[in-house]
């Protein structure tokens, strides 16, 4: 039998309330909420910390923002994987974000289910399984 190991997730989210909203949403899908923050730098010291397999960041963050977050993290380890969360899907953010090197982009003021596929295409294929 294979045992795969749950994708290890950060959630970097402002409020306190979506993360709560979200928690279910990635263990669903397979991951481990290992690591929740509010500010972009107790995101970045969370991620030098548990070494999350993705990082889950708000575009706008208390002090701070998520691109604050993703350049952080990439230039701390090229390889991490960080994806924005927004709810402004304008092409600003998008350049935004894949200029400050972000693997993905998903719009969270969606329907679930558009919110679950964005989501699970970032995930290995034996964790959204």
């Amino acid at each position: 039998m294979v045992v795969f190991e749950p994708t290890r997730v950060l959630l970097a989210e402002e409020k306190s309330w979506l993360r709560e909203l979200f928690r279910p949403t990635l263990t669903m899908l397979g991951c481990d909420v290992v690591a929740e923050a509010a500010t972009a730098t107790a995101a970045f010291r969370l991620f030098e910390e548990c070494r999350p397999d993705l990082v889950l960041t708000n575009f706008r963050l208390a002090a701070g923002s998520g691109i604050d977050v993703v350049r952080a993290c990439r230039q701390h380890d090229p390889e991490a994987y960080v994806v924005l969360l927004t709810t402004h899907g304008d092409d600003f953010a998008r350049n935004a974000a894949n200029a400050a090197g972000a693997k993905g982009f998903i719009v969270k003021n969606r329907p679930i289910e558009d919110f679950v596929e964005a989501l699970a295409a970032h995930l290995p294929a034996s964790a959204a399984a």
